[in-house]
C-alpha cells in the first residue's frame, strides 16, 4: 500500500477509534517511526534500541508506565560521557517518550520540563579550499569508470546529502531546452525525491557538469544512478562515504567527509554573493537560519568593502585625521538703535510748545 493510501487510511479513523484502542510497546514504536524517512527510521532505531538496552541492563524490565523522569536523567548523564553531540540523543528519546504516553504506554509525560541543549560546534570545523576540491577530482579521474567522479559532481556543485545522492534514478538528472535569440540553451537539474524530511525539490547544476552528468544517466541501463551490488537496490550511503573517506585518507586529510561538500557549496555560493534564500532552496532548508550553519567565514578583509568615497570628487575624507582650522568670522558692529518707550499716545499745546494734556 502506498504511503497516500496509508495515509488516507489513518485520517478515515474516528477519534474515538484511536482512543479505544490499545497498544502494546512494540506497536508503538512501529507507529512512531510512520511517516518518517528511511535514514531517520534507521538512526532512530539506533538510538530506541540503545536506550532499551540500557533500561533493561539496569532495572531488568522492558519499558513499560514504571518508566520515570529520573530513568531519563540517569541515561542522559550515562550517554554525556561517551556522546559528544548529546543534543541528537535528548531530542530522539523524548519525541519517543511523547509518543509513547500519547500511546498510553506511559501513565504520564515524563519529557516535561527537559530542556534541549543546544547543538555543540562540530570536532573538526567543515572547511576546504578549492585545490583539496579539486585534488579530490584528480583522484577520482584515476578510477576506471566515472562512478566517483559523478559522485564527486553531485556532492560539490549540487550538495547534496548523501543519502538524497544514493537513491537518485537514471531520470532524476534532467534537461531543459530553451530559445533564447534563436539559440537552443540547454539547462540541467537534479530532482532530489523524498529528501529530509520527505521534501522534493529541483536544484539547478551547472551546464557543463549536467551535460555531462545527463550523458552519463543516458549510458546506463539501470532504474537507479548508482546502482548497487544487489539488483534493483542502489549503491549504499555507506559505500559512497568509504570512497570518498578513501580518497581523503589519501590526500592526508582524513578528517574530511561527504558533507564537507554540502558546506563548501553552500560558502562558496555565499562568497561568490548568491542570495541567502537560493543558497537555503537549493540545500532544501525549511527555514535560512539552518543555512547559517553551512556557511563559513573566510579571510576576506570584510573592512576594506567598506567605501565611502565622494561620488563627485572621489575623495573618501574618512580615511585619515586632517585637522579642519575653522574660518574666523568678521564681527559686523551693529549701530545702537534706542528704542522708543511704549506709552499712551501725548497730545502737544502749541501755544506753549510743550507736552501737555489737550486742552478742550
Amino acid at each position: 500500500m502506498s504511503n497516500v493510501a496509508l495515509n488516507v487510511v489513518e485520517e478515515a479513523e474516528s477519534s474515538s477509534d484511536e482512543e479505544d484502542a490499545v497498544y502494546t510497546l512494540q506497536e508503538a514504536v512501529e507507529s512512531w517511526y510512520f511517516g518518517k524517512a528511511k535514514s531517520t527510521i534507521r538512526s532512530y532505531k539506533d538510538r530506541a534500541n540503545d536506550f532499551f538496552k540500557w533500561y533493561q541492563e539496569n532495572y531488568g524490565r522492558p519499558i513499560d508506565k514504571r518508566l520515570k523522569k529520573k530513568h531519563l536523567r540517569l541515561y542522559f548523564v550515562h550517554k554525556k560521557r561517551t556522546c559528544h553531540q548529546l543534543r541528537a540523543q535528548i531530542v530522539c528519546i523524548l519525541s519517543l517518550c511523547r509518543h509513547l504516553f500519547k500511546k498510553k504506554i506511559l501513565l504520564k509525560d515524563i519529557t516535561l520540563n527537559f530542556k534541549t541543549p543546544k547543538q555543540k560546534a562540530p570536532m573538526n570545523e567543515r572547511t576546504m579550499t578549492p585545490a583539496t576540491v579539486k585534488a579530490f577530482f584528480r583522484e577520482a579521474n584515476k578510477k576506471n569508470d566515472p562512478t566517483t567522479w559523478c559522485i564527486l559532481a553531485i556532492l560539490t556543485y549540487g550538495g547534496l546529502r548523501i543519502t538524497a545522492l544514493s537513491n537518485l534514478h537514471c531520470n532524476d538528472i534532467k534537461v531543459e531546452e530553451h530559445q533564447v535569440k534563436g539559440k537552443i540553451i540547454k539547462t540541467y537539474k537534479i530532482h532530489v525525491r523524498h529528501g529530509k524530511g520527505d521534501k522534493s525539490r529541483f536544484i539547478q547544476i551547472k551546464q557543463e557538469v549536467g551535460q555531462n552528468l545527463y550523458a552519463f544517466a543516458k549510458s546506463k541501463n539501470t532504474v537507479h544512478l548508482f546502482p548497487g551490488k544487489v539488483p534493483g537496490k542502489p549503491l549504499a550511503s555507506t559505500s559512497i562515504s568509504e570512497r570518498i573517506k578513501r580518497i581523503a585518507k589519501k590526500l592526508g586529510q582524513p578528517q574530511i567527509s561527504c558533507h564537507f561538500f554540502r558546506h563548501f557549496f553552500a560558502t562558496t555560493a555565499m562568497h561568490a554573493k548568491c542570495n541567502l534564500v537560493d543558497i537555503s532552496a537549493a540545500l532544501g532548508h525549511a527555514n535560512v537560519s539552518t543555512t547559517s550553519r553551512y556557511l563559513h567565514a573566510s579571510n576576506t578583509n570584510v573592512s576594506a568593502l567598506i567605501d565611502l568615497s565622494n561620488e563627485s570628487d572621489g575623495e573618501d575624507h574618512t580615511l585619515q585625521y586632517v585637522q579642519t582650522v575653522p574660518i574666523k568670522k568678521e564681527k559686523v558692529k551693529k549701530k545702537n538703535s534706542k528704542k522708543m518707550k511704549k506709552g499712551p499716545p501725548k497730545s502737544l499745546d502749541f501755544s506753549t510748545n510743550s507736552s501737555k494734556g489737550m486742552l478742550i
